[in-house]
């Protein structure tokens, strides 16, 4: 499996996340300024201005940051809402590359040159073979059967569609049945595709935490909107805003296993 092809789509992938963070730590580092810079009592000439003007000024330096902050903010919004879009584009692209090659290494252990006409004209007949078998486990039977006897047409057509089969038994509303085959689908894969499949797995993993990463909240107005849910579902007494500011919706998704971590994905 050509899984470099595959991390060129994750590191655009976290790339993308990383810039987020980049921007979204630059905005926040201006609000921060804008909010704890002090405001000093004006004087003029050395003599404090009169109550009631001094006031009128320093509501017109608050009122002048907080549409600075409110610029920096729908600023941030922007940025985001851009590169996420990026991140999403690139997500798909890494997730089709991803199918690509994994089809291209499961096809890389079939049949070659004159191999593909005895292939066509055994197929009908290893899948009327699949349905005729009595549990998941006849089906690696019949996969390893031919592995041993050095049917290497044989060993493929009954890997590919006895993964096909496997996976419709996978779906059974029996339990047990759906289990057993769930069993049997991963024995297979691993007899069959033991490579293909652990590299599809790892980028998949990688893939979905990449996309939650992606997906994180960025702006105040996402993290607000997080924490008034996380406040709703655990019955929290604080205000969203308190929850912010005090960190505990990080620790309450850490609680429950969700965390979004800060390293890098590898890619």
């Amino acid at each position: 499996m050509a899984i470099e092809t595959v991390h060129g789509g994750l590191a655009a992938v976290n790339q993308v996340v990383g810039e987020i963070e980049q921007v979204r730590a630059k905005h926040e580092s201006a609000i921060a300024d804008l909010r704890d810079k002090p405001i000093i009592i004006p004087v003029e000439n050395g003599v404090v201005v009169p109550e009631a003007i001094a006031k009128a000024r320093i509501a017109a330096i608050k009122a002048s940051r907080e549409a600075s902050i409110l610029e920096r903010e729908e600023a941030l919004r922007r940025e985001v809402v851009g590169l996420r879009d990026q991140g999403r584009e690139k997500l798909e692209a890494a997730r089709a590359a991803l199918e690509t090659e994994y089809y291209k290494a499961v096809a890389g252990t079939g049949p070659s040159g004159g191999e593909w006409a005895e292939a066509e004209a055994r197929a009908a007949f290893v899948r009327e073979d699949l349905q005729r078998q009595s549990g998941p486990a006849d089906v690696v039977e019949l996969y390893q059967t031919a592995l041993a006897a050095g049917d290497k047409v044989g060993a493929w057509l009954y890997a590919r569609y006895g993964a096909e089969h496997l996976s419709l038994l996978a779906k059974s509303s029996d339990v047990g049945e759906a289990a057993r085959a769930q069993l049997a689908l991963a024995e297979l894969e691993h007899l069959a595709w033991s490579g293909a499949v652990a590299a599809r797995r790892d980028a998949e993993r990688k893939l979905a935490e990449l996309g939650r990463k992606l997906e994180a909240p960025a702006t105040r107005a996402e993290r607000l909107e997080e924490a008034a849910d996380w406040a709703d579902r655990l019955g929290m007494s604080q205000t969203p805003e308190q929850l912010v500011e005090m960190g505990l919706i990080d620790a309450a998704k850490r609680f429950e296993g969700v965390a979004f971590y800060d390293t890098p994905v590898p890619a």
